[in-house]
């Protein structure tokens, strides 16, 4: 993705310094929250996971800000561009699985518990092993990463290159990290409303955030690649681009609130409460 050096550059890698202060800041609160509490260690294990991989995320947008902000108009070297379109699409898969997964541990804690905490180590192996192998693709001959251009602010998947394995890429990508992560999420959040006695607000704000943040994102990979799209303008494609990172940053704040003894060590950190912490 390119964006002239300027104003709107300058606006793009400002935003995404904001976006790498809030999502750390709230990672920080949840450390610091579960960091002497076994029962939240364990209780949390695809909320850490996808902390981790949220946290990867943040230090490769301030990698990107730094560029987008400038550093002297030196433009981005190719091999810059393709570790950091790895790392982008390394770290976002491993945040789609892990929401995914969080879906289905809340659905198993309130219906199903003897199925809590079974092989979920091994299940976070084949997670963040999966998410490096889809990341490693276009490493692999299947689609490419974008080439450093003299403008270029942010790499990723090339989206002008439509030969047979690109798009068998964006397809197989689209499928296994858009739309089967989306249906399972509705088929056990539904399962959670239609069993659980309590209400589940969790139920509806999860599934609603990471559609809303990967649907644009999504459709425009697919158009691009497959018919093609007359040019857009640059801020519109960054928005575009950006908002799969906005599920980063609602992350840490959204799950906090999911269970009271999370949200009062939470609160405990940041000394709002005096409440005992979970042990």
């Amino acid at each position: 993705m390119e964006i002239d050096f300027g104003f709107a550059r300058t606006v793009y890698g400002v935003a995404l310094l904001l976006m790498v202060f809030i999502t750390l800041l709230g990672y920080a609160v949840y450390f610091g929250a579960i960091w002497r509490s076994k029962t939240l260690q364990t209780r949390h294990i695809w909320l850490t996971s996808l902390a981790c991989g949220d946290i990867i995320m943040m230090v490769h947008l301030i990698l990107e800000s730094l560029s987008s902000l400038g550093m002297g108009h030196r433009p981005r070297q190719n091999f810059e561009c393709q570790v950091g379109a790895l790392v982008g699409l390394f770290s976002g898969y491993v945040t789609i699985a892990s929401i995914t997964w969080i879906a289905i541990d809340r659905y198993y804690r309130q219906c199903k518990p003897e199925k809590v905490g079974v092989n979920y180590c091994f299940y976070v192996i084949i997670v963040w092993a999966m998410s490096f192998l889809a990341a490693s693709g276009p490493a692999l001959g299947f689609g490419a990463y974008e080439s450093a251009e003299e403008n270029t602010v942010k790499c990723l998947i090339d989206l002008n290159k439509k030969d047979t394995n690109s798009r068998l890429y964006i397809i197989l990508v689209s499928a296994v990290w858009f739309v089967y992560p989306f249906v399972k999420m509705i088929l056990y959040n539904k399962k959670l409303v239609q069993e659980a006695k309590e209400p589940q607000p969790m139920a509806f704000a999860v599934p609603l955030t990471f559609f809303l943040c990967y649907l644009p994102f999504a459709i425009y990979a697919s158009l691009k690649i497959t018919v093609g799209l007359p040019p857009l303008n640059s801020m519109v494609v960054a928005s575009i681009y950006m908002l799969p990172k906005v599920i980063s940053v609602v992350n840490p704040y959204l799950y906090m609130r999911s269970d009271p003894e999370l949200l009062a060590a939470c609160r405990h950190v940041v000394g709002l409460t005096d409440g005992k912490k979970a042990v």
